[in-house]
């Protein structure tokens, strides 16, 4: 929380990823606006 708005921010756990996803990285955001949830996921392959 940061001044009363709430966000979280998940990471890619590294070697997680297998098949068409060997090597993936990123992370990912739960932002709350208005009592809606948005995910945004920012990732990249090799």
């Amino acid at each position: 929380m940061d001044k009363g708005k709430g966000q979280l921010i998940l990471e890619v756990t590294p070697d997680s990823g297998f098949d068409e996803l060997t090597g993936i990285s990123g992370t990912m955001e739960i932002n709350i606006e208005d009592g809606q949830h948005y995910y945004v996921f920012d990732y990249e392959l090799p």
